[in-house]
């Protein structure tokens, strides 16, 4: 289950969380591409299981990830960029 917190998944998810911190201090945000790699890491394809399951995300990943402005849902945020350019 993708949810599972065992040891492979938390290495997984740590080294997803590593790249996209990186990502973040490299480009100031976490709008990527679904198709996006970051060395030989899917980092848009793990980005993409974070908002797909945000509803099981332990309470500390969450807060991990917010900590990164992590945007939950990109529809919504780029609705509201356009928004207020307007």
């Amino acid at each position: 289950m993708a949810t599972s917190q065992g040891p492979s998944n938390t290495n997984r998810w740590e080294k997803g969380f590593a790249a996209l911190a990186k990502f973040h201090a490299r480009e100031g945000h976490c709008l990527l591409s679904s198709r996006h790699v970051e060395g030989k890491f899917k980092l848009g394809v793990w980005v993409s299981s974070q908002r797909y399951y945000k509803d099981t995300l332990s309470v500390e990943r969450k807060r991990r990830l917010n900590a990164l402005e992590f945007v939950w849902n990109w529809r919504d945020y780029l609705w509201e960029q356009a928004l207020s350019l307007l």
